[in-house]
């Protein structure tokens, strides 16, 4: 029975929105690739192999010119190489099939291995190597992005016998082990190692090409069975590319640790399947899409990415488990997103046709988010948990909850924010101009359960008037359980004012909705539909109160009439994880008069501390930046932050003055 649900669904989502049509049976060309027995100037048989995988895709797309499909087959093992499949004007419609001979045993790596090492005499622990590369800072984010701290720009990753290193910008902020510097000015690498790394025979991998594979001007290729990693990618660029073309099939891939996105497929590409593919650490998004046509995601998971924008802390901004941006018709089935430090899926601007099923979504960093989307949207079946929100919605209309579990997410379970009076964006493929204010939110037969006074089941406070008109006149909301057991106003609507708190009698009696669902404990527990266990023992530094009023989304933040900022400072634990974190601050001495206290000064297992930057009366006016250090044994964390002092404070001395004796 279950079986044939499956075929159902993938029937169902081919009609709806179409998928990739790759016909393999038309391959007639086999070729064999063997990176330690091969050599270039075989013939690809399986009997004399080539040795990369360049020079196959390269047979490949002559013998498609030719009118010939082929199928690439591929021995296990590590191919450091970046991989070109671009087809010319002459290309025939004949497929192309890049494989692993065994799912899973090829790796294509962007990481030279580093042999040379000498100690560096200002610390025994510090090891020096040559660097060779002036890669400067990427390309920052546009349309509006939030600072991007300098660490966010940069793309080296060094690895050190399978452990991450973690990156800061000056000699002097290596003050803990697991840590490495480029110093291009004078051509030099510097990693602190776990203790007791031997580096003479240490497997230490420096990231050095910045794509692995290109796909280009292709109608019909598969990948399968391969693992793309330690591409030096930008932040906002995939180690994995799809450009112009259509029937892109990934099939049992698997993009990991790389510097930016794992992969990137832009406009104009249509008829792409993502089938039993996972996205995972990677620098920032794990999928990132840009105006793609026909997508089916099947069994798919995106966890653990964008662990480089959390150094700078940049959450939200072309990031998640996956960013999609103006996509037109996609269907999701069987997707996991967890332990995301940023949204589990972010659909950003002019997405329409969506369905989903069976989503889940848990332990991740925000939640998902539906922005400035015409729709329809689907949700159906799917599970979103211990995020900061279940769902947000901004700016989008059409959104349909049916069948859903929202749990224990620590803002808010349905979040509505947004702009005011609407934002106009633009259908790319009508050309349509659209004013998008939310409106037309469907929600049917969902368990929506928020556990402490905290947390609301509904947020909508700060959208009133005509925007919050539009929102209302519109919901439909029925058979739903709602349910907080330690806040009986877990309502935040915009009516009779912004922030208004409301029952569940309060919220039928405003809305007219929900007549036959129940303010009530769920008949089954929510919380085992969320539990989720992390892939090993690990912890995170994040930046809290994400949506406060002092410190923003890029964490930036300025400091008040007294010269103080402050900013609450988490450690979040997964798998496990038990030690304790000591801090340390680099980037102070060059702000005059300032300093930075922790309290406590050291935190265990998903405790907080809060960090205050004190601008001195001495401390100039300006904006400045500093890093935030954290570290327990060989794992150390960053959080870059920008403080600016105004001109305008006025700030009073702590030290005594004496006038003597005065007449009064």
């Amino acid at each position: 029975m279950r079986i044939v649900a499956v075929v159902a669904t993938l029937f169902l989502a081919q009609v709806a929105f179409g998928q990739a049509t790759v016909q393999e049976n038309l391959e007639s060309a086999f070729l064999y690739v063997d990176g330690v027995n091969g050599n270039n100037s075989n013939p690809g048989t399986q009997q004399a192999p080539l040795q990369t995988i360049g020079a196959a895709v390269a047979i490949a797309i002559t013998n498609n010119i030719a009118g010939i499909g082929t199928q690439i087959n591929v021995n296990p093992g590590t191919y450091r190489e970046s991989i070109s499949l671009q087809e010319s004007s002459r290309a025939t419609n004949l497929p192309i099939t890049l494989q692993a001979v065994t799912n899973g045993t090829v790796t294509v790596s962007g990481a030279l291995q580093y042999t040379s090492w000498n100690v560096y005499g200002g610390n025994s622990s510090i090891y020096s190597s040559t660097w060779p590369n002036q890669w400067g800072y990427c390309t920052a984010d546009g349309g509006g992005a939030p600072l991007e701290e300098p660490i966010v720009l940069r793309r080296e990753m060094v690895v050190v016998n399978g452990a991450p290193m973690t990156e800061v910008l000056d000699l002097s902020s290596m003050v803990f082990p697991g840590t490495f510097y480029v110093d291009e000015t004078s051509g030099l690498l510097y990693v602190w190692p776990p203790a007791g790394t031997n580096m003479s025979t240490a497997d230490v991998e420096v990231a050095n090409a910045s794509n692995l594979l290109s796909i280009n001007n292709v109608n019909g290729v598969v990948v399968r069975g391969l693992n793309f990693t330690y591409a030096s990618s930008c932040h906002n660029s995939g180690a994995v590319t799809v450009n112009n073309s259509t029937n892109v099939l990934f099939d049992t891939v698997d993009f990991v640790w790389n510097g930016g996105q794992g992969v990137e497929i832009n406009y104009p590409t249509a008829d792409v399947t993502y089938l039993n593919t996972s996205s995972m650490h990677n620098g920032s998004a794990g999928f990132q899409m840009f105006q793609v046509q026909n997508v089916l995601w099947q069994n798919v998971t995106t966890s653990y990415n964008n662990w480089r924008g959390a150094q700078g802390v940049y959450y939200v901004w072309n990031a998640g488990g996956a960013h999609v941006f103006s996509d037109h018709g996609e269907t999701y089935n069987n997707i996991t997103a967890t332990y995301n430090q940023s949204f589990s899926l972010h659909w950003d601007t002019d997405d329409i046709n969506i369905t989903v099923d069976n989503f889940f979504a848990s332990q991740n960093f925000m939640g998902m988010l539906d922005e400035k989307n015409q729709g329809p949207i689907s949700i159906t079946n799917s599970t979103f948990c211990d995020g900061l929100m279940g769902v947000a919605i901004r700016n989008s209309t059409n959104l349909t909850l049916r069948n859903d579990v929202f749990y224990n997410n620590s803002n808010s379970q349905i979040y509505i924010t947004g702009q005011a009076g609407g934002i106009m964006i633009t259908d790319w493929a009508t050309g349509q101009t659209l004013n998008m204010i939310t409106s037309y939110l469907t929600m049917s037969n969902n368990t929506i359960n928020a556990t402490n006074a905290n947390q609301q089941l509904f947020k909508d406070g700060n959208l009133g008037g005509s925007d919050w008109t539009a929102f209302d006149s519109t919901l439909v909301s029925n058979n739903n359980v709602w349910w907080n057991p330690a806040n009986a106003t877990p309502f935040t609507v915009s009516s009779p004012s912004n922030g208004t708190l409301d029952s569940f009698s309060g919220w039928q009696s405003l809305t007219g909705q929900d007549s036959y669902s129940t303010f009530s404990a769920p008949a089954t527990d929510p919380s085992t539909a969320c539990n989720v266990a992390a892939d090993g023992p690990d912890w995170w530094l994040t930046l809290n109160n994400f949506l406060g009023t002092q410190v923003a989304a890029s964490g930036v933040f300025t400091t008040d009439d007294a010269g103080n900022a402050v900013a609450p400072l988490s450690n979040e634990a997964l798998g496990g994880w038990t030690g304790t974190v000591t801090f340390a601050v680099d980037g102070l001495s060059a702000i005059p008069g300032a300093t930075v206290t922790f309290n406590p000064p050291t935190i265990t297992a998903n405790g907080t501390t809060t960090m205050t930057f004190n601008a001195g009366t001495t401390t100039p006016p300006g904006t400045y930046t500093f890093v935030v250090l954290a570290n327990s044994g060989n794992t150390t964390r960053t959080a870059t932050l920008t403080v600016t002092v105004p001109g305008s404070s006025v700030r009073l001395s702590t030290d005594n003055l004496n006038f003597g004796n005065e007449a009064v």
